[in-house]
């Protein structure tokens, strides 16, 4: 554990940030968004994050890790988030918790931030009793919260807490790269194509049959050239994805990536020649977002999230038509036109968002729930 000396400034902020995400799910939407704070944070916070297990090697410096030991299980994860979070924020005088899971400590007293960052209503593919239970428990705790952060460029349903509306971001290091000049990312242990696809989605069994169906349709045209990666995809999403790899007949043109720290992550979407994502997106630190802030094409089903987040940048398809999805993929990396439309109006998209305007409105929101 880091020292948790602070300086004497006692207009200063202590939050206490849940980094599960970060060391137990680190290619997840939730780790990336709390990397994305840590890297916006505002001088007036002070960061420590609660970590189940040792700091990785690529920790921000803009906070102090507490580590309490815990085995990567649901029950420890249940744990974690209805008792130790508060308890750690006890000890380390936190005045805020801030935490990526709609999951909050249900017995606190202490005000909690939620920044919902998963796929999906709970973002959570709950498995078996213990997964329910957690779920169960964290939606009177989200009832309980003091607040709810959400992207101003997206709507909002339900009145369980305050909304705080702030404007979408990403991490610093996503930024579109022109072509010819990215760095293909050396990923150790991984042999990487020239050129590809990506899927940096949900691993539940519905979003992964949806693209590898629509793969059928890509597979022929565009496979040998542009293989799809798959990212992101925990151990029991792997074995569904094999299995639906063998049934849809895609082991020469499909590719699972295994975990990989985040600092790979930037040059895997710099490199990309698009995003596909028949899936439900993430309010905070989705893949969409990171695809828009690199300027990739974005192929996705037509709902009304995925359209207020990317408008033009998307190439949109009706719902569960895996045949037009599979025909969007092969034209958003053969046909020129269409791809620089989407390049550009990405770009455009991005130009909207305002980190200092970000780094303004979440220091406010702080001060609001510690007075």
């Amino acid at each position: 554990m880091q020292s948790l000396h602070y300086n004497a400034d006692m207009t200063a902020i202590k939050v206490l940030y849940d980094g599960w995400p970060l060391v137990r799910q680190a290619n997840s939407p939730a780790a990336l968004h709390l990397l994305t704070i840590l890297a916006y944070l505002p001088e007036e916070i002070r960061a420590v994050v609660a970590l189940p297990e040792e700091a990785p090697e690529w920790f921000p410096s803009t906070a102090i890790a507490y580590v309490h030991p815990l085995p990567n299980s649901e029950r420890a994860h249940l744990r974690w988030e209805q008792r130790d979070l508060a308890r750690i924020a006890d000890k380390t005088g936190a005045d805020i918790i801030h935490t990526t899971s709609p999951n909050a400590p249900f017995f606190s007293d202490m005000p909690v931030l939620v920044s919902p960052s998963g796929f999906g209503t709970n973002g959570n593919n709950a498995r078996g009793m213990i997964s329910r239970l957690r779920t169960s428990m964290g939606s009177g705790g989200a009832a309980r919260s003091a607040g709810l952060l959400w992207p101003s460029d997206l709507s909002t349903t339900g009145d369980v807490a305050p909304i705080y509306k702030l404007p979408p971001v990403v991490h610093p290091d996503f930024s579109p790269v022109p072509f010819g000049e990215q760095e293909s990312p050396d990923i150790p242990g991984v042999e990487m194509p020239e050129t590809y696809t990506l899927y940096h989605g949900p691993g539940n069994e519905q979003s992964l049959r949806n693209l590898l169906q629509s793969w059928t349709w890509a597979s022929g045209p565009i496979g040998e050239y542009y293989p799809l990666l798959l990212l992101g995809l925990d151990a029991a999403a792997r074995q569904l994805t094999e299995n639906l790899i063998t049934k849809f007949d895609h082991k020469e043109t499909v590719r699972i990536f295994p975990p990989i720290t985040p600092q790979y992550l930037t040059a895997l979407y710099q490199n990309c020649s698009a995003l596909y994502h028949p899936a439900s997106i993430s309010p905070w630190g989705g893949p969409v977002r990171h695809a828009l802030a690199c300027a990739r094409p974005v192929v996705a089903f037509e709902n009304l999230d995925v359209d207020a987040m990317a408008g033009p940048a998307a190439f949109l398809v009706p719902p569960d038509d895996l045949r037009a999805f599979g025909a969007a993929m092969i034209s958003v990396v053969i046909k020129e036109s269409i791809y620089e439309a989407l390049s550009d109006a990405a770009e455009k998209r991005v130009k909207e968002w305002n980190i200092h305007l970000f780094t303004d409105k979440l220091l406010k929101v702080y001060r609001e729930l510690r007075a």
